[in-house]
């Protein structure tokens, strides 16, 4: 029965098989295309010790009383984590007490706890309760059951625990999850009857078979097989962002970042037991290594388990692995000398560790504003440290800026290690100075000082005399910024010039602006610049300040005092000490004068009289009575009618002196659905009391 079972699933495999002959040849030559024309780019980072020691201190701060954040599932991640990085869980025994409490709940409790004791080394016999549990679940229609059930019979026989499952009683969990198979997407249902299904899903389908695979006759093998044909399908879901590749769960109820570490391992293990080709590609597997390791900083332990999980698989030497390079210094100064004047790479696989030899060479250097290349085909030098890498940038006499290095990374071993390029961003920093500064005074007609009147202030000296500068006068100040490296002058984001009163402390600036030739140039009439010192006169200290984001040395440079004369009067302001603030009165408007109380209620009058006309009309004229008033049953609806009708009225009164449109809304709702139900009511009497009267009498 069960051959033959796997007989139709052979036939339905045979026949999808067929269907994908043309996918598969496409999708292989656009591989050799892309392999062939496009950018393999590394990972961005990699995982170093120091991470390693802030994930081992993120996952024992939430240990407590041997659980890890109080449940089974987490504990079990938490110990895994800990055991692929090298490390002890505190507290084993209670850890294990913990695990053992969890063999006596429901099939995923027993599947993490068999995982924890195994870890743990402290798996011990499993009670018949706990037995028949795993053998439901490997009856199941659930793939989370059937997964949690395979997983958990093999960790039990890979640890040698006798339980009354035989491989017999395995099988039909095989036929259970390839029935769950989506054949038009290669997909895997939860369920029998759902409508798709999802690569979470085939992530934990591949890595139930692949546990089970050698154990199964050559029958069976070939299904499964032709579950693995699947494969490149499933992989085409995936989605590329920023040089990274990861896959989403059908409903997101399970996040990015489980669902590509599920896919990805249960990929590697089928494709390990079935002894085939690796289904990624060395450029799928470098992204999916970026998007992992961009993952490294999460607070979760399941999803830090996923990520350590997942940058393993990818490191897999199964693979042609990612390589890292990481810039060890991203900012250089352009005065340095020796070992802080290299650029310096390190090369490393996922995990920080050397990968052996390898030929790095500078593609080409760029600068990031202008594009221009700088340098191109450069091998750099291995240094004394293994995996470490230096070349002389400075030696191009690059200017202050960033620059774009494009680096290739040939390994030695190119069977084991993917040949990858990088781009990295560097910072020159440039050391400037200002020789001296032209100082100079001139007449409010003059447009520059004359010769005689221009003094010079060399670097870090401040100029003997006070200079006194009229309220007719302008000053005028002259400097040029350099490059301490090249001597050239070069244009900087900041240059200001600090004007501080001596008496106040109060500090003043003004931006001076570049001319031609790189210089830059201050004119300064005091007469304009009175009111931006509030005609304060008297001695104030002149300050340059250069700075920029690509500057190594910002500095400020007191270099004058001067006293400057005002002709106004002096307007200090008020403190700006960070002490209380004076309280601030608001005035308000004074309320519009009203009209007298005489004139007010006659125009009252006068708009209400025309309504009293009406009610006099309709009375006397129109002969308003009460006659045809019903009485009897039907006089409280009447009375509840009018009533209700003069509600409205009052309530539209309301909504113009107080309530908002909502409000009026709900109060008309209430109001309108009584005066419907009244007025109907009263209509009905009327109506019937019509009727009887036109009736003829009987005698």
């Amino acid at each position: 029965g069960i051959n033959a079972e796997y007989g139709g699933h052979r036939e339905s495999w045979n026949i999808i098989k067929k269907k994908k002959i043309m996918k598969e040849l496409i999708f292989c030559i656009c591989i050799l295309f892309v392999s062939v024309f496009a950018l393999t780019e590394g990972p961005s980072d990699y995982f170093s010790s120091s991470d390693a020691k802030a994930l081992t201190d993120m996952v024992n701060s939430h240990q407590k009383s041997g659980a890890f954040l109080g449940n089974i599932g987490d504990t079990n991640y938490a110990v895994k984590i800990l055991s692929s990085l090298g490390n002890s869980v505190h507290n084993k025994e209670n850890v294990c007490e913990y695990a053992k409490k969890g063999l006596e709940g429901d099939l995923e409790s027993i599947f993490h706890s068999v995982q924890v004791l195994a870890n743990l080394g402290c798996l011990t016999d499993i009670s018949h309760k706990t037995t028949d549990t795993i053998t439901k679940g490997l009856d199941s229609e659930s793939l989370l059951d059937l997964y949690h059930a395979v997983v958990t019979f093999k960790t039990l026989e890979n640890n040698k625990i006798s339980t009354t499952i035989s491989l017999s009683d395995v099988y039909p969990a095989v036929s259970n999850i390839i029935n769950l198979a989506d054949s038009d997407k290669g997909t895997f249902k939860r369920i029998p009857g759902q409508d798709e299904g999802s690569v979470y899903y085939a992530g934990l389908a591949y890595s139930a078979l692949a546990i089970l695979y050698n154990d199964l006759p050559p029958e069976e093998k070939e299904s499964v097989s032709g579950v693995f044909e699947s494969i490149s399908d499933v992989l085409s879901a995936g989605e590329e962002e920023d040089d990274t590749l990861f896959f989403s769960h059908q409903d997101n109820t399970v996040s990015r970042l489980r669902t590509t570490y599920a896919l990805v391992r249960g990929v590697l293990a089928l494709t390990k037991a079935l002894g085939a080709e690796p289904q990624l590609t060395p450029a799928q597997v470098s992204q999916l290594a970026n998007y992992f390791v961009k993952q490294k900083y999460t607070a979760s332990i399941a999803e830090a388990q996923a990520f350590l999980g997942g940058l393993k698989v990818c490191n897999d030497d199964s693979f042609q692995r990612p390589i890292v390079l990481s810039l060890i210094r991203s900012s250089i100064s352009s005065v340095a000398k020796g070992d802080d004047a290299v650029v310096k790479v390190r090369v490393t696989d996922l995990f920080g560790n050397s990968n052996g030899d390898n030929s790095v060479f500078l593609v080409k250097a760029s600068s990031k504003a202008e594009g221009a290349a700088l340098l191109s085909n450069q091998e750099l030098r291995l240094s004394g440290e293994p995996g470490v890498y230096h070349l002389n940038f400075l030696a191009t006499k690059p200017e202050p800026g960033l620059y774009v290095l494009h680096f290739r990374v040939t390994p030695a071993d190119k069977t084991k290690w993917l040949t990858t390029e990088f781009l990295k961003t560097v910072k020159i920093l440039s050391v400037v100075k200002v020789d001296e500064i032209e100082v100079s005074t001139s007449d409010r007609f003059e447009k520059e000082a004359a010769d005689s009147k221009k003094i010079t202030v060399l670097h870090n000296k401040v100029h003997s005399e006070t200079i006194k500068v009229e309220s007719f006068q302008s000053l005028h100040l002259k400097f040029k910024v350099k490059s301490a490296s090249t001597g050239k002058g070069i244009l900087v984001q900041q240059a200001f010039v600090k004007f501080t009163n001596k008496a106040t402390h109060e500090d003043h600036y003004f931006v001076a602006k570049p001319a031609t030739g790189k210089v830059y140039k201050l004119t300064l009439s005091v007469e304009k610049i009175a009111t931006v010192l509030d005609n304060l006169s008297g001695d104030y200290a002149v300050s340059l300040l250069v700075g920029d984001s690509f500057v190594d040395n910002p500095f400020e440079w007191t270099f004058l005092n001067v006293n400057l004369q005002f002709e106004g009067t002096p307007t200090p302001k008020q403190d700006r000490s960070d002490g209380p603030k004076p309280i601030i009165s608001h005035a308000f408007r004074p309320p519009a004068k009203l009209a007298p109380l005489a004139i007010s209620s006659a125009f009252t009058l006068i708009v209400f009289a025309p309504l009293a006309v009406l009610f006099l009309g309709l009375t006397l004229v129109g002969g308003l009575n009460l006659k045809n008033f019903p009485l009897g049953t039907a006089s409280p609806y009447a009375l509840g009618f009018q009533a209700s009708y003069g509600l409205i009225l009052v309530l539209y009164y309301f909504f113009w002196v107080q309530l908002n449109l909502f409000q009026t809304l709900f109060y008309l709702a209430i109001l309108g659905g009584v005066c419907l139900l009244c007025g109907t009511k009263t209509l009905q009497a009327l109506a019937a009391a019509r009727l009887k009267d036109k009736k003829p009498h009987n005698e």
